[in-house]
């Protein structure tokens, strides 16, 4: 040794630690002096209309649970729920393909029927069927627009995102009765709170 001094060295024995200079600023007193934005879902924004981007901007309410908040708008929509007879499918697997199978298996009976399912793969109007065909984007986002419209006029309301694409999905389902002879349901996260229980189905799986 020359008695120069050595560079320190971290844990692992490779210089200098840097580490906090790569990590650039910390975020303490930044984040706290930027303007908060509204959480936006994109997933949700696969048509470019106001109802779904209505809908997409719903992202900050997240998920809770209650039938009362959905029974109110449904009650200011029209109670469009009690259009058509309801079957319901819950459970913590296998929901979606018993839906998707007991909608095809009345079809095949002849009958006409909606199906509400979630999630959807590419577009939300996958989530809202007639006859085993999407709806439109641009029928369900009239929807959705008047699920809005109903949010603003009572802003105590202020549904979730599924509860608004659920009211949304019985107002269209309503509009094409009386041609529909069942709706097939597919309950979401909630189980007896779910916002699909507050359309009273006739059966529920």
């Amino acid at each position: 040794m020359d008695g120069s001094t050595a560079p320190a060295l971290t844990r692992r024995g490779r210089g200098p630690d840097n580490r906090a200079a790569q990590r650039g600023p910390t975020w303490g007193r930044d984040a706290i002096d930027r303007p908060r934005r509204t959480p936006v879902n994109e997933a949700l924004v696969s048509h470019d209309g106001p109802g779904h981007h209505w809908l997409a901007a719903r992202g900050h309410r997240g998920m809770e649970l209650g039938l009362q908040r959905i029974g109110a708008l449904l009650r200011r929509l029209g109670d469009p729920q009690s259009a058509v007879p309801v079957v319901a499918v819950a459970g913590s697997d296998g929901k979606g393909s018993t839906s998707a199978m007991l909608a095809s298996l009345f079809q095949a009976s002849g009958l006409h029927v909606a199906h509400y399912a979630s999630p959807h793969l590419v577009e939300t109007r996958e989530r809202v069927a007639i006859d085993g065909m999407a709806v439109s984007a641009e029928v369900l986002d009239a929807a959705l627009l008047q699920v809005a419209e109903a949010a603003r006029a009572e802003p105590a309301l202020d549904p979730t995102p599924f509860e608004a694409l659920t009211a949304a999905a019985l107002l269209v389902f309503a509009a094409a009765t009386p041609s529909l002879d069942v709706a097939v349901l597919e309950v979401g996260l909630g189980g007896r709170l779910d916002a699909v229980n507050a359309s009273e189905p006739v059966v529920s799986v």
